[in-house]
């Protein structure tokens, strides 16, 4: 199947050579290139209220790059999730705080961090070789895979072109936001540049790590005056990452999560952790109104989307209680119906929470046909040949690195 491929591959590629395009076709061709619609990525500007600051959005799935870095972020992301201090989502991090391993009683801190402009700070030429470092140290990949996606990376970090009120921008430094392959190299970079050897070494100190891209939450046996230690050693890392950060005594909030630490004495013994949805100073629960201009099904999927998000994420009955209290006055106030909002809270009762939960918990990477890096491929049991005979084969695909750093 692989050489039949590449015997396809190959007349194609020589049907293309062969093709020549009329004198006419071609002047037409010409006088069309001016009206053609070729489109860079746009940026617009987020509020950051609390911060008093702006966040620049690059949404780049017209650029000319934007199928290239889809690919490299496919590459990548069955070994970046298994970074040891990924966070995939907060459901999933309700799973570890389910099950911690704390001392009891509880007398350490909580220490939240906070990277200060994290895709920006990224310099392009260190990223470039902490995902060759990535590659090489956490990755099965072969030296031809490797050096394939840090060219194709390069050239995608290389060309970003931005359009902006009426001018053209070339970015020559960072990473945006909005673009596929950014999520990857930041939480690459952060790993191997600033993370791996200071987590070493305060190994003995750090009872629980996890970082969410920009947002790090941990719990260490720690001093204050320790924790500054521990800032000043992941920010001395790399002159361009900075952070912020907040210690507390039991308690964090921590993406959508409200984190407590409990003492607990009763059936046993123990320090457990209890969590519910965390809603930031200003939070005006402004959904959507009912009778805005959607399909009649949206409304009442809003309040079943809410609903399974506070019921999933809440450790104790009485917080999904108060919680869905508040959700009724909230959707009833932007006008939906009485009769809407009952059902929703008939269909998620706590007993529904295991249910729920299992189903959010599910793998969420799906695995994609192509989008991975097969070098080396066995085809087995058979395939049928031409001739109508079965027949196992092995196929080998070897890169020519030379030719590809020359054309590359």
């Amino acid at each position: 199947m692989i050489e039949a491929r590449r015997i396809l591959w190959d007349q194609t590629l020589q049907h293309a050579a062969e093709i020549k395009l009329p004198e006419e076709m071609s002047k037409m061709l010409l006088q069309l290139i001016p009206h053609l619609q070729i489109r860079l990525s746009h940026m617009y500007v987020l509020w950051k209220i609390k911060a008093g600051a702006t966040r620049p959005i690059v949404p780049s799935f017209t650029a000319p790059t934007a199928l290239a870095s889809k690919w490299i972020h496919e590459q990548l992301l069955s070994y970046v999730i298994a970074i040891p201090t990924i966070c995939m989502d907060s459901l999933a991090y309700t799973r570890e705080l389910d099950n911690p391993i704390l001392p009891m009683p509880w007398t350490r801190l909580i220490v939240c961090l906070d990277v200060v402009a994290l895709y920006p700070s990224i310099p392009m030429k260190d990223s470039l070789q902490a995902t060759m470092q990535f590659l090489k140290e956490n990755t099965p990949l072969p030296n031809e895979a490797q050096l394939m996606i840090v060219k194709i990376m390069e050239w995608v970090v290389s060309n970003k072109y931005i359009e902006h009120e009426n001018s053209i921008y070339h970015q020559v430094d960072g990473i945006v936001m909005g673009e596929a392959l950014s999520v990857m190299v930041a939480n690459i970079f952060m790993y191997k540049v600033v993370e791996e050897k200071i987590l070493h070494k305060w190994r003995d100190y750090i009872l629980h790590y996890v970082r969410y891209v920009d947002d790090i939450n941990k719990f260490m046996a720690i001093t204050t005056l320790q924790a500054q230690e521990l800032k000043n050693d992941l920010t001395a890392q790399s002159e361009f990452i900075n952070y912020t950060m907040d210690c507390y005594a039991n308690k964090s909030d921590f993406l959508d999560l409200q984190i407590t630490v409990m003492q607990e004495v009763w059936p046993v013994a123990r320090t457990r952790i209890d969590y519910r949805i965390y809603r930031k100073p200003g939070n005006t629960l402004a959904y959507l109104c009912a009778d805005s201009y959607h399909a009649s099904h949206t409304s009442y999927g809003i309040i079943i989307g809410e609903l399974i998000r506070y019921l999933t994420k809440s450790s104790r009955r009485e917080y999904y209680i108060q919680d869905a209290q508040m959700l009724h006055h909230a959707f009833k106030t932007r006008g939906y119906t009485h009769k809407m909002l009952i059902q929703g809270l008939g269909h998620l009762d706590w007993s529904e929470r295991k249910i729920y939960r299992a189903k959010g918990l599910q793998p969420k990477i799906r695995h994609i046909p192509g989008g991975v890096a097969v070098f080396i491929t066995q085809i087995d049991p058979v395939i049928i040949s031409a001739d109508g005979n079965s027949r196992k084969i092995q196929a080998q695909f070897e890169l020519d690195t030379n030719h590809f750093n020359n054309h590359c």
